[in-house]
């Protein structure tokens, strides 16, 4: 589990499938549409499920789960969840490199962002739920999802996080549609220099409009003009994603800047 509520938060995805809890891992099977292509498994595609611990229930008597407004829900039931994709085993590794096409999932220190995990879960993918409901259940109680497509987000998990470049002096600009780093203090007479685009993990972003806010995991608020530190994975020269290069957004510093995290600088 993670440790923020998602309300207001990152979904962008829609899982459907069957439940498996195999203590202490949650599982979702789905038979996608490329399920049993030449880079799939043949048979349903595994997803661990990170589900948020502030709306999670289990009772490991009766195997059942609550999220949120929905429950009980057991092993075989068919669920829908409503979150984020992460992983995915053939964005980073070839599938004939893998035994059977699973990643080991894991993480095994506890802090304020992350629950301990003990055993290691095995699957194709990963998926963060900010909801999960039975198959047919209303949708009434799924969180409101704020989105911000000047951002740049790219898929990611705990297991991946790593970081290359550190720098603890820079301002974040929040220009909707648009989110960057830049070096120097953001004013009226700005030019698009010193600016980074800035991609930060899908999962962990959440924007509430009405403030012209941001967080990232359990940080946060982040404002325009703040002095944040980031650790990143590289400066990327790879494509833009489509809603960024279609919101007019401009920096000409070097590339995207993928975050692996980001605070305030005095955290």
């Amino acid at each position: 589990m993670y440790r923020w509520d998602p309300e207001g938060g990152f979904h962008n995805a829609v899982l459907s499938g069957t439940l498996a809890l195999e203590h202490p891992c949650v599982y979702v099977d789905a038979a996608g549409p490329d399920a049993g292509s030449q880079d799939r498994p043949d048979g349903p595609i595994r997803s661990i499920v990170r589900l948020p611990e502030p709306l999670t229930r289990y009772d490991p008597a009766g195997g059942e789960l609550w999220v949120g407004d929905y429950g009980p829900m057991r092993g075989g039931d068919d669920v829908v969840l409503v979150g984020s994709e992460g992983w995915r085993y053939e964005w980073r590794f070839s599938y004939p490199a893998q035994v059977d096409g699973m990643h080991p999932f894991g993480h095994r220190e506890s802090n304020e962002v992350f629950n301990e995990v003990r055993a290691e879960c095995r699957a194709h993918e990963s998926f963060w739920a900010a909801s999960m409901r039975p198959q047919g259940a209303d949708d009434a109680g799924v969180p409101i999802a704020a989105d911000l497509p000047g951002l740049g987000l790219h898929a990611w998990d705990i297991d991946l996080a790593h970081v290359d470049v550190m720098l603890s002096d820079v301002f974040l600009v929040i220009d909707p549609p648009c989110v960057y780093v830049q070096s120097m203090a953001p004013s009226p007479e700005d030019s698009a220099e010193s600016r980074h685009y800035l991609s930060l993990p899908r999962p962990g972003v959440r924007f509430d409009p009405e403030t012209n806010s941001l967080w990232y995991l359990t940080y946060g608020p982040f404002h325009s003009g703040d002095i944040v530190e980031v650790g990143a994975g590289d400066y990327s020269n790879y494509d833009l994603p489509g809603s960024v290069s279609k919101s007019g957004c401009s920096a000409t510093g070097t590339g995207t800047l993928r975050i692996a995290f980001m605070r305030h600088r005095d955290n």
